[in-house]
């Protein structure tokens, strides 16, 4: 038997079985990949095991594994167990409502990565709506923003725009080497419950840079998921959360004279916050240091 090219991790929390039905079926359609599908739920109060069980066989798939967690945890403690039970060479970490685009998608990403030599990529979106069961594609810009550093490999412009000023790429947008995600899931693990993206932060401060695959990779949805809910609650967890993985960059040796400012940089952010300045305040002062 060949080795696993890929395994797909489908985090679920207390998800629509509807939406995570159109994930699967995006998944299972995709060409050319030996992969596996690992579908962690992390403490949901809808049990949808059987469900899930009937698609598999009703679609003749059964290269697939099910992790149900009685008590919630948090998404970086799910993933980090879906990885676990994961045996790809790769990562694919997907949520219910997010879509892989076509089926050859996955297989054209593959090579990508492998032909670059690279350990984790992401991919532009399309941003729809759900609307009933249709779908409203989004105008949305590019992101992370500033992406001419990635298109020129501007390595020390890519480290300050992801680090300081949090321009970032989105979760689901990305595909990792199994045992590297691994490695920085449980990095942040003790200091993040929530944003299991922000792992890329620190591989990017440990100069581990992502290459970019310019296709539209994934359906990606808007306003459900913790990233892009409006929620007050939500915005405040995951600024807090983002500022734990820059007191992990803190409490890093500096190698070099950009490390060191950019952790000045971090540092004032930090202070600057805890005397609630806005962030034009915040940028003025991080660029004369940058400077």
């Amino acid at each position: 038997m060949k080795e696993l090219e890929l395994t797909f991790v489908v985090v679920t929390y207390n998800s629509d079985f509807y939406k995570l039905k159109m994930t699967l079926q995006s998944i299972i359609e995709q060409q050319d990949v030996i992969f596996d599908v690992v579908i962690s739920d992390d403490g949901s109060e809808n049990d949808n095991t059987e469900q899930i069980i009937n698609f598999f066989q009703q679609n003749n798939f059964s290269n697939y594994h099910i992790i149900r967690k009685e008590k919630n945890e948090g998404t970086v403690k799910n993933c980090i167990r879906a990885i676990n039970e994961s045996d790809g060479e790769y990562i694919k970490i997907i949520s219910p409502g997010d879509y892989i685009n076509t089926t050859t998608t996955m297989r054209k990403w593959l090579d990508y990565i492998k032909d670059n030599n690279l350990h984790w990529s992401f991919c532009d979106v399309n941003y729809y709506e759900s609307c009933d069961e249709n779908i409203k594609i989004l105008n949305k810009g590019s992101h992370p923003i500033f992406m001419k550093s990635y298109k020129n490999n501007q390595l020390e412009a890519i480290r300050y725009n992801y680090l300081v000023l949090g321009d970032s790429v989105i979760g689901a947008s990305t595909l990792c080497e199994r045992v590297l995600l691994y490695e920085y899931l449980k990095r942040i693990e003790k200091s993040v419950k929530y944003a299991e993206d922000y792992a890329y932060r620190i591989m990017i401060w440990d100069g581990v840079y992502p290459g970019f695959f310019n296709k539209k990779g994934i359906f990606y949805e808007i306003g459900t998921g913790i990233s892009t809910n409006k929620r007050r609650k939500w915005t405040k967890i995951l600024h807090s959360e983002w500022d734990e993985t820059s007191r992990i960059i803190l409490r890093d040796a500096y190698k070099n004279e950009n490390d060191r400012r950019i952790q000045k940089a971090i540092n004032l952010q930090l202070k600057l916050k805890r005397f609630g300045h806005y962030s034009r305040v915040i940028r003025r002062e991080i660029k004369r240091i940058i400077a």
